[in-house]
C-alpha cells in the first residue's frame, strides 16, 4: 500500500505551509496546473508527493516513522482490514473504517496529533476502494464538510477528495462540496485546500471561470484566513489571472510572514506587467534571504517576459 500521502498529510500542518512556500514552483513545473493541478497539479511535489512512480522498496527515515506512528495509533481491528488489498474490500470492512474515522474526535483526538497518521492512512486506504465509488465519494465529503469534526482531519479529508477527483470523474456531490467550502470556510485553511483541490480536479476547466472569480475575492479580502488567502493567490498566479498582480504587490510589501511574501513574488512574476518588472526593479533587495532568492527570480522570470518586447509608443 502506498504511504508517501505521509508527505500530502503533513502539507497542512506543515503542509499548507510548507507547500505554498516551495509548491509553487515545483507545482507547475512537475505536473502543470491545469490538468491543473492538484498540484495540485499536484500532488504538490509529484516526486516526494506522488511516491507511486518512485517505488524503489527503500523507505525514508520520515515514512517509516510515520508508519510505526500510525500502526501504534490504529485499532489492531482497523490495522488489521488497512493491510488488505482495498480494492477487494467489502462493505463491511469499509464501513469499519469509515466509523473509525468519524470517532477521531474530542479530547483524546486533542490530546495525540499522532492520531492523524492513522486517519491519513485510512483515508488513503479507502481511495483506493475503486469499486465504491458514490460509498467513498458520500464518505469523504461527510468528513470534509462536517463542521463536528476536528479541522485538521476536514483539512486532510478534502485533499483526499481532491486527489479523488482529480484521478476520477467524480459526482455533483463532490463539486457542491469544494464549491460550498470555498464560500463558506474562509475563516479557515480549509477554503484553501478545497480551492486547490477544485483547482486540480477534473472539473477544472469547466470551472475556471468561477476558479478565477474566488481566487481573487480570495486573495483580495483581508478577512480570509491567511493560509486561504495566500493559496488564492498561488491559484491565481498558476493559472495567469493578471488581474492577481495588485494583490500580490500589496502582500509582497505588507504581508507578515515570509511565505505569503514568496508566494507573492512568484505570482509577480508569473502575471506582472511591464510596469511591475520596473517597480519591483526600483525596490531595493529584501534582507531576509529567502524572499531576496524570489525576488531575484521574479525579476528574472519578468525579464525573460518584457525586455524582449518593444515598449509601447
Amino acid at each position: 500500500m502506498d504511504r508517501a500521502l505521509w508527505w500530502n498529510k503533513n502539507r497542512l500542518r506543515c503542509a499548507l505551509p510548507a507547500s505554498l512556500l516551495a509548491g509553487g514552483l515545483v507545482w507547475i513545473a512537475a505536473r502543470g496546473l491545469v490538468r491543473l493541478p492538484t498540484d495540485s497539479v499536484s500532488r504538490f511535489m509529484s516526486t516526494e508527493v506522488d511516491g507511486h512512480s518512485h517505488k524503489s522498496g527503500i523507505q525514508t527515515e520520515a515514512q517509516q516513522a510515520a508508519e510505526e506512528a500510525s500502526s501504534a495509533h490504529t485499532p489492531p481491528a482497523i490495522a488489521e482490514i488497512l493491510r488488505k488489498d482495498p480494492r477487494g474490500s467489502n462493505a463491511e470492512d469499509r464501513g469499519c473504517v469509515w466509523e473509525f474515522l468519524r470517532q477521531l474526535w474530542g479530547d483524546a483526538f486533542k490530546r495525540d496529533a499522532d492520531w492523524l497518521l492513522g486517519a491519513d492512512e485510512a483515508l488513503n486506504w479507502l481511495r483506493g476502494a475503486t469499486q465504491a465509488g458514490p460509498e467513498v465519494e458520500v464518505g469523504l465529503v461527510e468528513l470534509a464538510t462536517n463542521s463536528l469534526r476536528p479541522n485538521a482531519l476536514r483539512e486532510y479529508a478534502m485533499q483526499h477528495l481532491g486527489i479523488w477527483a482529480e484521478e476520477h470523474a467524480a459526482g455533483p456531490r463532490v463539486l457542491e462540496a469544494f464549491h460550498r467550502t470555498i464560500v463558506e470556510e474562509t475563516a479557515l485553511p480549509l477554503s484553501g485546500v478545497a480551492l486547490l483541490a477544485l483547482t486540480r480536479s477534473r472539473f477544472s476547466q469547466q470551472e475556471r471561470a468561477w476558479i478565477h472569480d474566488q481566487a481573487l475575492h480570495l486573495a483580495g479580502i483581508t478577512s480570509a484566513n491567511v493560509l486561504t488567502r495566500t493559496a488564492a493567490l498561488q491559484v491565481a498566479g498558476q493559472l495567469g489571472f493578471v488581474e492577481a498582480e495588485p494583490s500580490a504587490r500589496k502582500a509582497f510589501k505588507e504581508a507578515g510572514t515570509v511565505n505569503e511574501r514568496i508566494i507573492a513574488l512568484q505570482v509577480l512574476g508569473w502575471v506582472g506587467s511591464r510596469d511591475t518588472l520596473n517597480w519591483l526593479a526600483a525596490v531595493g533587495e529584501d534582507s531576509e534571504p529567502m524572499v531576496c532568492v524570489a525576488q531575484r527570480q521574479a525579476l528574472r522570470l519578468l525579464r525573460t517576459r518584457w525586455e524582449r518586447l518593444p515598449s509601447n509608443p
